[in-house]
């Protein structure tokens, strides 16, 4: 997948329609113990504390400059994708059945778990991440800035997220029974999309581009469309006026369309300056669901966005995708 050179003598500008996004501080407001069922906040097994996290912040997208699609871009149609890549760990732990998927959920912003399988098929499907705990949320349930789109809103997110000494592998389910990716790679917040947020060190200082704060990334990943047959991905770094774009190498991420919504599954190998994987050791993670709506409207629910101490480095309201010390710095356990 290539991308399209962006060159504003050649393309008309023209604004996309006016996004409201609610960045959700969910379960990551401190105490032990905090995991996520439904959409609600419940006592599990001890865990590290969590990071405290701001109120819902409401932050408008139209002034960034991601914000703005490019009218004329020709549709980027990706080949049919070719076998999955298989990832071998050293574990020996076999796969089980979906049916027998681990019902413990974890609070993702506090702790995350070792990988225990001796493989991944970066296909999407995630039948590999069955031991992993979940955190399960409704969007519906959670705030948004005006609630006569909320009930119009019916997704439920599955998330399981956990490290090897390699990478950071997660898998989502999103149960939504109208997806609708955006159309082409200069919208994918318009349309649903599940978002990462990661660094390979809990030391956080604000402004990221790939290369600070342990190689601090932020991936935006779309489902299938017919445009995308492997799904848009781009990862997106914001500094102030200036944003950088690259497209998400196919190695990292694998997205498909199921009976009941969509799913993601990605492999995140660490940057060469992150801090050892080991247990104990903290890292910078957050994660975020874009729900699409109508009128253009979006939500956006993330497990954290605390409020940056000193100052933020984002123009506007402080949000993941420019200011990394709003993500949580989770515990890696074994």
């Amino acid at each position: 997948m290539t991308e399209m050179a962006e060159t504003d003598a050649n393309w008309v500008s023209w604004l996309l329609p006016l996004a409201l996004v609610v960045s959700v501080a969910a379960c990551g407001r401190g105490g032990e113990g905090v995991s996520c069922e439904q959409g609600h906040c419940a006592e599990s097994s001890p865990a590290a504390s969590a990071p405290a996290a701001s109120a819902a912040v409401l932050r408008q997208v139209v002034p960034s400059s991601y914000a703005r699609p490019r009218r004329g871009t020709p549709p980027v149609v990706e080949p049919t994708p070719g076998p999955p890549p298989t990832f071998r760990y050293a574990g020996a732990t076999p796969s089980r059945k979906p049916h027998d998927c681990s019902k413990a959920t974890r609070n993702f912003c506090a702790e995350l778990p070792h990988f225990k399988e001796n493989a991944q098929v970066l296909d999407g499907n995630g039948e590999e991440f069955c031991n992993v705990p979940s955190m399960v949320y409704q969007v519906a349930r959670m705030p948004w800035v005006n609630p006569s789109y909320s009930a119009g809103l019916p997704e439920t997110v599955t998330v399981r997220v956990a490290w090897t000494e390699e990478a950071l592998l997660a898998h989502v389910h999103v149960a939504d029974p109208a997806v609708s990716p955006a159309a082409d790679l200069e919208g994918l917040w318009a349309g649903d999309n599940v978002q990462f947020f990661v660094s390979g060190t809990s030391l956080l200082t604000g402004a990221y581009s790939g290369r600070e704060d342990g190689g601090a990334r932020h991936l935006i990943i779309a489902p299938p469309s017919t445009q995308a047959p492997n799904g848009f991905a781009r990862e997106f770094y914001e500094r102030g006026a200036n944003t950088t774009r690259p497209i998400l190498n196919r190695s990292v991420y694998a997205t498909r369309v199921v009976k009941d919504g969509y799913e993601v599954e990605i492999r995140l190998p660490w940057a060469g300056d992150a801090a050892p994987r080991v247990v104990g050791s903290r890292i910078g993670f957050d994660f975020v669901v874009g729900a699409s709506s109508k009128n253009f409207l979006e939500l956006e629910g993330a497990l954290a966005n605390q409020a940056p101490l000193g100052g933020s480095s984002c123009t506007g309201q402080h949000h993941p995708g420019c200011d990394d010390r709003t993500w949580c710095t989770p515990t890696l356990t074994d």
